[in-house]
């Protein structure tokens, strides 16, 4: 589910270029095409690594590198009116909760059924070692 957020939503901001434009616009953030396109790329590719565990840490790095400043950009709470508080409140806890997965994954990995465990599973003894830093002479 963390990874679904990211990719439909990068999805939606591809095929609605325009509308994400005005979001990011009315979120306090520069109209800025390279700064949509570099978030669509981030939340893209760590969702699609996140989610079919290939190289899930690095997807789940990119992840958090995105959330964590997006959360205090377009949910800045403490800046907003009473009226919207309580909402932007919840908007900032609910991103800081999934940069709190994305970090999980991104320190542990994707876990035993992901992509990236089953390679390291099936691994020979010698590239086990190499891709550890050992050389097989020494141990």
């Amino acid at each position: 589910m963390l990874a679904a957020t990211f990719i439909v939503s990068s999805l939606r901001h591809i095929t609605h270029w325009s509308g994400a434009l005005d979001e990011m616009a009315g979120d306090g953030m520069p109209r800025s095409s390279f700064l949509l396109l570099g978030s669509i790329a981030f939340r893209l590719i760590g969702g699609l690594s996140v989610l079919l565990g290939i190289r899930a840490r690095f997807g789940a790095a990119l992840l958090v590198v995105f959330i964590v400043p997006a959360a205090f950009l377009a949910h800045d709470f403490w800046a907003m009116p009473a009226a919207r508080q309580t909402h932007e409140t919840i908007e900032f806890l609910n991103n800081l909760s999934m940069a709190a997965g994305a970090l999980l994954i991104a320190l542990n990995g994707a876990g035993p059924w992901s992509i990236d465990a089953i390679k390291e599973n099936h691994l020979s003894p010698r590239a086990k070692l190499s891709s550890n830093g050992l050389s097989p002479e020494f141990t």
